[in-house]
C-alpha cells in the first residue's frame, strides 16, 4: 500500500486580554491532499483501490468573556467551510469494467452559543443558549457492474437547532449537586434533486434532563451518582437511500429513514485515596438503555457485502464496570496495581432477512508490578488479559464463542553511574483467533546507552527472536476484525544523537 498526504494550513489570531474583557479570534485556512493506492490478492484475483481526497477547510473561532464579579457573560462562535470531493477508483484484473465511487461533499457549519452566570450563596445559576445551522450540498455517482439502480444523488440540507439550557448548582464543604435540561428545537429541510422530489421538511422538540451528585463521605471516601436523557436525531445523509462503496466488496444503502435515539445512562462511582497506608482504589458502573428507530442489517448482493438498516423499533442494553486498585508496599520498595474491566452490549441485528438477537460481553485484567531492586536498578512485570464472549440466538440453535488474549511483558533497567543505561524486554503473546487456533509469539529487545557530555550513543536489538509476524483481533459489538502485520526481522540499531 502506498500513503502520500500534502497538508498546507495557514492561520491568524488576534487577541486581547484586558482587566474589562478577554477577546479571541482565530481564523485558520487548512488543505490536504491524500492520495492511497492499494494492491491485493483476492481469491486469486489482483484488486487496485485507488483512493482520491482533497480536502480544504476554513474555519473561525471566537471567544469573549467579560465578568462583574460573581456574573460571568460568555460568547463563542465556530464558523467553517468544508470541501470534501472524494473519488475511489476500484480495478479487477478479471473484470474489464472499473469500478468507481465519486463523492462531492461541501458545506457551511456555525455553531454561536453564550451563557450568563450568577451565584447566590452556595447556589450558582446559569443560563446557555446556542445557535446551530449547516447548509450541505451531497451527490454520489456509482459505476458498478452489479448495481444499476439507486446508484447516484444530488441533495441540498438546511438544518437549524436552536438550545436553550437553564442549569442548576449547589456546593457546601461535602455536597456537589448539578442539574440542568436541554430544551432543543431541531428544524430540517432536505431537498433531492435527483429525484425531483418536493421539499422534507421536519421539525422535532426535545428536552433532555439530567443530574449529577457527588457527596464526600470522609476526607478519603468520595461517592458520585449521575442520570442523563438523551433524544437525538440523525442527519441530512440518513435520507439517502442509493448505494455507496467504500471499498472492494463493502457497500452501504441507508434507508431513507431519519435515525432518532432515545438513551438513558445510570452511573454511580466511588473512590478512596489514603496516602499515609498508599491504598488507591476507585470503581464506577455505567449502564445505559438505549431505544432506536432503526435496526442494522447486512446482506448479499451477488458477492458483494450490503450494510443498511431497516425502519423498525429496537432496543439495546450496555453494562460497563471498571475498577482500579494500587498499594505500594514501601519495605520492599514494591508498587503493585490491578485494573479490572467489564462491559456487555445486548441487541439485535438482521442479516440475509433473519433476525438474530445477541449478547456480546468481556471482561479485562490487567496486573502489574514493579519492583526497585536499588536505586539503580528496577523490575517491572505486567500481565494484560482479556476475553471476549459472543452468543447469537438462531432460529434452530444457539451460536457462542469465547476468545482469549494476553500478552506477558516483563522488563528491566540498570543504570551504572551517570553515564550507562542497560535495559532489556521480554513479552509473550497469546491471541486466539479461532475458538480451537492460538497464535503465540515470543519478543525481546535489549539496549545500552552511553552518554558523554552532549552526546549519547545507542545500542539497541530488537525483535531477538526473529518473529515475522504479529497478528490479533478486535472486536465491535458482533463485529470482528483480524489483523496481520508484518515484522521487521532481527535488527541491531545504531544512534548517535547530540543535545544542546
Amino acid at each position: 500500500m502506498k500513503l502520500r498526504t500534502n497538508m498546507i494550513d495557514a492561520a491568524i489570531t488576534y487577541n486581547v486580554n484586558s482587566p474589562n474583557y478577554f477577546l479571541k479570534n482565530v481564523l485558520t485556512w487548512n488543505g490536504s491532499w491524500d492520495k492511497t493506492n492499494s494492491l491485493v490478492a483476492i481469491n486469486e484475483m489482483g484488486v487496485s483501490q485507488h483512493f482520491d481526497l482533497p480536502t480544504q477547510v476554513i474555519k473561525n473561532d471566537l471567544n469573549f468573556v467579560k465578568k462583574w464579579g460573581k456574573r460571568v457573560w460568555d460568547i463563542t462562535s465556530f464558523v467553517v467551510y468544508s470541501s470534501q470531493p472524494q473519488l475511489l477508483t476500484v480495478n479487477v484484473d478479471t473484470i474489464a469494467t472499473d469500478q468507481s465511487q465519486q463523492v462531492e461533499l461541501s458545506g457551511f457549519y456555525t455553531r454561536n452559543s453564550t451563557y450568563y452566570s450568577y451565584g447566590l450563596g452556595n447556589s450558582n445559576f446559569i443560563v446557555k443558549g446556542a445557535v446551530e445551522a449547516s447548509v450541505d450540498n451531497y451527490r454520489t455517482d456509482l459505476m458498478h457492474p452489479v448495481f444499476t439502480d439507486s446508484t447516484r444523488s444530488d441533495i441540498s440540507s438546511d438544518y437549524l437547532l436552536l438550545e436553550l439550557i437553564p442549569t442548576y448548582m449547589y456546593r457546601n464543604g461535602k455536597l456537589t449537586i448539578n442539574a440542568d435540561v436541554s430544551l432543543m428545537n431541531h428544524y430540517l429541510n432536505v431537498s433531492d434533486r435527483e429525484k425531483n422530489a418536493s421539499d422534507d421538511k421536519r421539525h422535532f422538540f426535545f428536552a433532555n434532563p439530567s443530574l449529577r451528585a457527588s457527596y464526600h463521605l470522609s476526607r478519603l471516601l468520595h461517592l458520585r451518582v449521575g442520570y442523563k436523557y438523551t433524544h437525538t436525531i440523525g442527519d441530512f445523509m440518513d435520507l439517502t437511500d442509493v448505494y455507496y462503496m467504500s471499498a472492494y466488496r463493502s457497500f452501504s444503502k441507508r434507508a431513507g429513514v431519519l435515525s432518532e435515539n432515545k438513551r438513558q445512562s445510570f452511573n454511580v462511582g466511588v473512590r478512596y485515596r489514603n496516602p499515609l497506608t498508599t491504598f488507591f482504589f476507585n470503581s464506577s458502573f455505567v449502564y445505559s438503555p438505549t431505544v432506536k428507530n432503526k435496526l442494522t442489517t447486512q446482506r448479499f448482493v451477488g458477492n458483494e457485502l450490503v450494510s443498511g438498516s431497516k425502519e423498525v423499533s429496537t432496543q439495546s442494553d450496555m453494562l460497563l464496570w471498571t475498577g482500579h486498585m494500587a498499594k505500594y508496599f514501601s519495605a520492599i520498595r514494591t508498587n503493585t496495581s490491578l485494573n479490572v474491566g467489564y462491559n456487555s452490549m445486548k441487541g439485535e441485528r438482521q442479516q440475509q432477512g433473519v433476525l438474530y438477537p445477541f449478547l456480546a460481553s468481556g471482561w479485562s485484567f490487567m496486573p502489574k508490578v514493579t519492583v526497585k531492586l536499588s536505586d539503580a536498578s528496577s523490575l517491572s512485570y505486567q500481565t494484560i488479559a482479556s476475553n471476549r464472549r459472543n452468543k447469537i440466538t438462531r432460529p434452530t440453535n444457539t451460536f457462542s464463542s469465547s476468545m482469549w488474549q494476553v500478552t506477558q511483558q516483563l522488563s528491566a533497567y540498570y543504570h551504572a553511574g551517570k553515564n550507562w543505561r542497560f535495559n532489556a524486554r521480554l513479552e509473550h503473546s497469546y491471541n486466539e483467533v479461532t475458538d480451537d487456533n492460538a497464535v503465540k509469539m515470543f519478543f525481546a529487545d535489549v539496549g545500552v546507552t552511553y552518554k558523554h557530555g552532549q552526546m549519547e550513543y545507542n545500542l539497541s536489538g530488537h525483535n531477538l527472536f526473529n518473529e515475522r509476524s504479529y497478528s490479533y483481533s478486535s472486536y465491535n459489538g458482533l463485529d470482528r476484525f483480524d489483523y496481520e502485520y508484518e515484522l521487521r526481522p532481527r535488527m541491531v540499531m545504531v544512534n548517535v544523537s547530540f543535545k544542546y
